[in-house]
């Protein structure tokens, strides 16, 4: 048996005896059609369809099982309940979820289980309709930004229940720095504290973190449904845009940044100024992650163990990132250089 057949049956299973534990009345449970549907970075995700009786009539669900990897998974999976909770009582577009579990004894980690999305990505609209692609996705990112942001600082269970200002985002990129022994990155978080007096304050509000066209579904109706919030927070916006702003960047190109940034600033009708400091802060994060990766192991970063492989796989995004904080603030990281030419090294000589 493969590794991943192993893991559906293993999955599979789980979830059988987890519906089987809930007062949900549900009889004769199956579960048809389980597969893997995305190799994210912070979480396993699969797809499935719940057969069961229900007062001597066959029903059945498509849905999704979303599971948290690492030491932070119970603080991720609870946070991201909360934030789902709370979207959708500001009527933003998320998927519904059905159930969640904190028990690691049905599938190995915690997990959400939620709709199935059907209609695809945004992102598989771009190259046949650019411009209101781009529209469509810059409303839903602003929109985001305007939502009410106080609802989402009251949560109890997580470690991310207040807002967090400029000054508090630093300290914890520094935090996070330090604690994995990330000296390499130092002169990027010593660049950013030379700049902060110069940076004013911005607007707080909820930010996604990961906002790009493959976290937008479409339904059958297509209408957008945005997924993926275990990095959800309140902070400055400016963080959050600087996130997807340095995404576009290094995975597509220039152009494709500035695009997503004028229709952005031409949607919330002014210039948002000061961005290089807060894009300088995403190459921070996700250097970060990088170096954790390969420095110990990818659930140190509440990331999947596969993760160290996608980054070989894409090497030229991490060579695209140190390029970019050059051109931002002048520094580059040798220690980044050097090991995206021992990656490269050991892939040719395989």
């Amino acid at each position: 048996m493969t590794k991943i057949n192993a893991r559906k049956n293993e999955i599979s299973n789980g979830l059988i005896r987890f519906f089987n534990d809930t007062k949900q009345k549900l009889q004769d449970t199956k579960i048809l059609d389980l597969n893997e549907i995305t190799a994210g970075w912070e979480t396993e995700l699969f797809s499935f369809e719940m057969q069961y009786s229900e007062n001597d009539e066959i029903k059945s669900k498509k849905l999704v099982i979303r599971m948290y990897p690492g030491d932070s998974a119970e603080g991720k999976l609870t946070n991201e309940f909360f934030i789902y909770t709370n979207l959708s009582k500001q009527n933003y577009p998320v998927p519904k979820i059905h159930y969640m579990s904190t028990d690691k004894q049905y599938v190995g980690k915690p997990f959400l289980i939620m709709d199935w999305i059907l209609g695809g990505t945004l992102d598989s609209r771009l190259s046949s309709n650019l411009e209101e692609t781009i529209e469509l996705f810059c409303r839903l990112f602003v929109e985001l930004h305007s939502l009410d942001w106080k609802p989402f600082i009251g949560n109890r269970d997580s470690s991310r229940n207040s807002a967090t200002s400029i000054d508090n985002f630093l300290d914890l990129l520094e935090n996070r720095v330090k604690q994995n022994n990330l000296d390499e990155l130092s002169p990027i978080l010593t660049w950013l504290r030379s700049e902060r007096n110069k940076i004013k304050n911005e607007y707080l509000a909820l930010g996604h973190f990961d906002f790009h066209t493959f976290n937008i579904l479409l339904n059958e109706n297509g209408d957008p449904i945005v997924i993926d919030w275990p990095s959800a927070r309140v902070s400055d916006f400016r963080f959050d845009l600087g996130w997807t702003l340095t995404l576009y960047r290094v995975y597509m190109d220039l152009e494709s940044r500035n695009r997503l940034f004028d229709t952005y600033q031409k949607i919330v009708g002014k210039q948002i100024e000061q961005m290089d400091f807060f894009e300088v802060s995403a190459i921070l994060r996700r250097l970060s992650d990088i170096l954790i990766v390969f420095k110990s192991n990818a659930e140190n970063a509440g990331l999947e163990n596969r993760v160290a492989q996608m980054i070989k796989e894409s090497i030229s995004h991490v060579e695209n990132l140190n390029t970019y904080l050059e051109e931002l603030s002048g520094l580059r990281i040798t220690e980044i250089d050097e090991l995206i030419k021992n990656i490269r090294n050991n892939k040719q000589q395989k």
